[in-house]
């Protein structure tokens, strides 16, 4: 399945820019990001390509295929069992997951600014991501027991398909510096996944 949809992705991709007169872009940086019900943010990092397809002179259509780092963390997460007279503590959790995600951002963007040796644009459209690997690690601490470790796949339990809207802030200086500011916000609602607020800070290169 993978394998299938970096294919399609690739040939859709190459094809446009054989047969289309547009720029393409290569482009990484950092994000900040925070899991919803969680306090603590973290940094992670991503890096892709672009394609910017003229609609007219101010307008324009940008796909992006980009892989994503994001992270969360546990600190003594305390697990209680109740009963009908006592409380009691089962477990203390502390866990670190690095996920990894493909990440495409389809979006319209429209040129504020659009002079020879600067652009300002603004973008706006929708986000689908995917989980395709990351490792969790961390202990199960037992009050009246010996801990234990665990050390395991990431996306055996979360949700690998995510998606919401995008929206950026981005300047282009001589044609080919590329400086971009972006947020995504994951919609993705059920009892068992936690919604990521992700803001990234980009630089690149258009060709």
């Amino acid at each position: 399945m993978k394998k299938k949809l970096f294919f399609i992705l690739f040939l859709l991709m190459t094809t446009l820019c054989v047969f289309s007169q547009i720029k393409y872009e290569i482009s990484g940086g950092t994000n900040i990001h925070r899991r919803e019900g969680l306090e603590d943010k973290q940094l992670g990092l991503q890096g892709g390509v672009s394609l910017y397809v003229n609609i007219n002179e101010n307008w324009y259509f940008r796909p992006n295929l980009s892989l994503v780092n994001l992270k969360s963390k546990y600190d003594n997460l305390a697990v209680w069992s109740y009963g009908n007279t006592q409380d009691k503590l089962e477990y203390t959790l502390n866990t670190k997951t690095n996920y990894l995600y493909l990440d495409i951002p389809l979006s319209i963007g429209y040129k504020i600014l659009n002079k020879e040796f600067f652009n300002l644009n603004i973008e706006g459209g929708w986000f689908l991501s995917y989980g395709i690997g990351g490792k969790t690690k961390g202990t199960f601490d037992y009050p009246d027991k010996e801990s234990v470790s665990f050390n395991d796949k990431t996306f055996r339990d979360d949700k690998k398909l995510n998606s919401g809207p995008t929206v950026s802030v981005s300047s282009i200086i001589k044609s080919h510096y590329l400086i971009r500011a972006s947020g995504e916000w994951e919609i993705t609602n059920n009892s068992y996944y936690r919604k990521y607020q992700i803001y990234s800070l980009s630089i690149g290169y258009i060709f």
